[in-house]
């Protein structure tokens, strides 16, 4: 059975901007294993006000940018990992 898997907050980033998505897995390393390069957050970005958190979040999840780690990645996380194959 595995472990209960959270949505976490993901950035690519670009160098001119970043790329946000939510990434359902039950730890960091589990994404950051299987997408290295993305930016993986296991609170709020110290940065960033909780309610711009919460709206990120909802827009995230409004436009189908989150994905589970253990399947097939669709959309745009597949061409990020074709594209960053190693």
């Amino acid at each position: 059975m595995q472990p209960l898997a959270a949505p976490y907050l993901c950035c690519y980033d670009y160098g001119q901007g970043g790329v946000w998505l939510l990434i359902d897995a039950a730890s960091p390393e589990a994404i950051t294993k299987k997408f290295p390069g993305l930016a993986v957050f296991t609170g709020r970005p110290d940065w960033m006000p909780s309610e711009e958190e919460l709206k990120l979040r909802q827009e995230l999840e409004a436009t189908n940018f989150r994905w589970d780690v253990h399947s097939p990645p669709t959309g745009w996380l597949l061409s990020y990992a074709q594209n960053n194959a190693t």
